[in-house]
């Protein structure tokens, strides 16, 4: 199952918790030998290139959106993203979105692309966020555009029921997981020095 492409698609390039989440689940697939993509509908933060070097995947911004832009320009933007994501989605067999911005916008077009598993995934109640686009992303739940939507808690899971009228049989609950850091190997000498440092006593947890 190895030649399936997956595409991992975000609403804005920035420093946040979602993003620090896809990326290191594109990392994991790509090293089970997937084909794997990053894209993001725009970089609030300019670090897409920061971002591609410390990548071994592709990784991409649709330059569909501009903080603080001219609203109508920003429509023409939207519409110029939607056309360069269709190419990606039209090679995708499986598409993951993060955040509700990106599920909204991204999952209706796999669905027209022909993708064959869409994924939205819930990361939590957005601050600033209107009633209408809690209920418009439980009927994007709801619909046969969507697989299944993955919540990363139980309480981001009952929040997607009750605000926004998600159904319980469409949402899958997977906690987030972190990268296990680099094994650290040092002498005995070296753990008797670092232990010092930190004031820890000889066997003391």
């Amino acid at each position: 199952a190895r030649e399936i492409p997956i595409v991992f698609i975000g609403t804005q390039m920035e420093v946040a918790g979602a993003q620090k989440l896809m990326l290191s689940q594109a990392r994991w697939f790509h090293s089970q030998g997937y084909p794997v993509k990053a894209l993001f509908f725009y970089d609030k933060q300019g670090l897409q290139q920061q971002w591609q070097a410390a990548q071994p995947f592709p990784l991409l911004s649709l330059n569909a959106w501009r903080s603080g832009g001219f609203f109508p320009a920003n429509l023409l933007r939207v519409l110029a993203g939607f056309w360069r994501l269709w190419p990606h989605l039209r090679r995708a067999r499986v598409v993951l979105t993060f955040t509700p911005h990106s599920n909204l916008l991204a999952i209706p077009l796999a669905w027209l692309a022909g993708v064959k598993v869409r994924l939205p995934t819930h990361h939590g109640y957005i601050e600033g966020s209107s009633r209408f686009m809690a209920r418009f992303h439980g009927w994007l739940t709801n619909s046969r555009l969507v697989d299944a939507l993955v919540a990363v808690s139980a309480q981001v899971r009952d929040y997607a029921i009750e605000r926004e009228g998600a159904k319980a049989h469409k949402i899958v609950v997977i906690e987030n997981g972190i990268e296990a850091p680099p094994e650290i190997r040092l002498s005995a000498d070296e753990r008797r020095a670092l232990r010092k440092s930190m004031g820890a006593d000889e066997g003391q947890i």
